[in-house]
């Protein structure tokens, strides 16, 4: 099997077990491929790294965040993610949308194509999310199928909807709920 890196003797933490154990593991463009027992002459290397029996545990993942929150821009969280074993996040950019709508979002993910941290977006759902809000953006149902086709989209962002307090026309309608039945959402709650 074809492999970028072999690291050998490592102490990888098992996540299903919640333990470390003593292993190998092989890298190809990025990724882990193998992680166990087999040694490096059941791979063909291009480098092959002594772990000398170091700890190696998996990138941690944040599934719900804001990343406009931190008054600091996607680059600049991303490597403090990363300092602190954060690899991979899903921000809603919920406040750019307030304010800015579907290009603040838009913005806001091209803003992030080149961090170090990988970024898979959530869809702001409801946004305003009341009435009574006034700082000008929106999302719509038009602008939530227009993010859908982008790849960065993984999932509907929080439902701050849940009270039925917003009544703008044709957001109740049930051709509406059921285009997004099934969509996996993150929410705040």
């Amino acid at each position: 099997m074809r492999a970028d890196q072999f690291i050998e003797n490592v102490q990888i933490f098992n996540s299903y077990f919640k333990r470390f154990e003593n292993g190998n593991a092989a890298v190809l463009d990025g990724k882990f491929i193998y992680i166990g027992k087999l040694g490096a002459e059941s791979f063909e290397a291009a480098e092959i790294v002594d772990g000398q029996g170091r700890y190696m545990i998996p990138g941690l993942i944040d599934i719900h965040l804001h990343i406009e929150s931190s008054m600091i821009t996607p680059k600049a969280f991303s490597h403090a993610l990363i300092q602190n074993g954060v690899t991979t996040i899903v921000p809603e950019p919920h406040e750019m949308a307030n304010v800015f709508g579907l290009d603040g979002v838009k913005e806001m993910i091209k803003a992030s194509q080149d961090c170090v941290a990988d970024m898979f977006y959530a869809i702001p759902s409801s946004v305003p999310a009341t009435s009574m809000e006034t700082t000008g953006g929106s999302i719509e149902i038009e602008d939530i199928d227009e993010l859908l086709r982008t790849e960065r989209i993984i999932c509907l962002g929080g439902d701050h909807e849940l009270c039925g307090c917003d009544h703008r026309p044709g957001l109740q309608d049930e051709s509406d709920s059921e285009a997004y039945h099934g969509q996996l959402s993150a929410s705040d709650y």
